[in-house]
């Protein structure tokens, strides 16, 4: 992928810090809301867990593309390329690995699932031009995560943080569980990070 892509991702992991997911109804019946208990055992949290995405989508101009990748814009890129649009769609998630037979666990504080840029508009149709554009903001036409044909880019990003020991005090910290055991509520600020409450779903 494009080295200058990332700047944007990296910026995307603060805005992930406030997304709070609620309401969602996996693991109980249809019109049956959810019954919290605290956590007593550190086996009821054995797994991996997982925040539903929250998507989103938004326009911008392909000037704005360029200087949020921190590249050059200029009264040529204007003339040739300055009638191009581009649609940014994302799903960001947060995770977490309780791996109790090895009292460690992993938080994703944020995991950006997928972000797609869909460039329209403009030259973009005339033969050539597509090319000649993937090589001003760095990619080829062979690149992964490039679609020649829908003229996107998508990629796909994790950023873990190191394991911390799981220990018994992890039972004093308020996690709660649903009445199936198939959610997980983590608290505000959980083990002193910077996270609102999060609801989370097991995965296995």
């Amino acid at each position: 992928m494009n080295r200058k892509h990332y700047l944007k991702i990296i910026l995307a992991v603060a805005l992930a810090f406030g997304v709070t997911v609620v309401g969602c109804d996996n693991g109980s019946g249809a019109g049956e809301s959810d019954t919290w208990s605290d956590v007593t055992s550190l086996d009821q949290l054995d797994g991996y867990w997982k925040s539903p995405a929250k998507t989103s989508s938004e326009t911008i101009t392909i000037q704005n593309y360029m200087e949020q990748q921190s590249m050059a814009w200029t009264s040529g890129m204007a003339t040739t390329y300055g009638k191009i649009t581009v649609t940014v769609k994302t799903a960001k998630s947060s995770s977490i690995y309780f791996n109790v037979n090895n009292m460690e666990w992993a938080l994703i504080t944020s995991s950006v699932d997928s972000e797609t840029y869909i460039f329209s508009g403009g030259n973009l149709s005339n033969p050539g031009v597509w090319p000649s554009f993937l090589e001003v903001i760095g990619y080829t036409e062979l690149d992964e995560g490039v679609n020649n044909t829908q003229h996107s880019i998508t990629g796909n990003y994790n950023y873990p943080l190191p394991s911390v020991e799981l220990t018994d005090e992890m039972l004093s910290m308020g996690i709660q569980i649903n009445q199936n055991s198939h959610k997980v509520k983590l608290p505000a600020g959980f083990n002193g990070s910077d996270l609102p409450e999060l609801i989370m779903i097991k995965q296995w």
